[in-house]
């Protein structure tokens, strides 16, 4: 139970570093929250494929078509890793959870694109 509620504060705690956007501080909506972070996981998402964009395009001319397939490749095996790692932490932990499943699903959508983005800026001289 300790580990839930480790894992729950830290996904809040990544959340309140976007929260600039939304205030559910005095909402009367119980699922405030949630729409607040999947509007979040949204414009993340949004930015992820921006910057996946600008990977692609940031290989020379001279590149060859396995490096770019390789890259392709592996973001679409991060998309698959990624909603496994989701649904394995929303079966694990949602039981004993005071959030919403859909709360706790956009939260790690969310943790997760930003990871991916920060690993796919690193690759991209263009990107920064």
């Amino acid at each position: 139970m300790r580990a839930s509620a480790l894992v729950i504060l830290l996904l809040l705690f990544a959340l309140e570093a976007y929260a600039d956007e939304w205030d559910c501080t005095n909402s009367k909506d119980d699922f405030c929250e949630s729409y607040r972070t999947e509007h979040l996981a949204d414009q993340a998402d949004k930015k992820l494929n921006e910057v996946y964009k600008k990977l692609l395009s940031d290989y020379p001319d001279k590149a060859t078509e396995d490096e770019i397939k390789f890259t392709k490749i592996a973001q679409r095996a991060w998309l698959k890793y990624s909603e496994a790692h989701c649904a394995a932490i929303l079966n694990k932990f949602i039981g004993g959870a005071p959030f919403t499943k859909a709360q706790m699903e956009h939260s790690c959508r969310l943790d997760q694109i930003n990871k991916r983005i920060k690993e796919l800026e690193s690759y991209c001289e263009s990107c920064s």
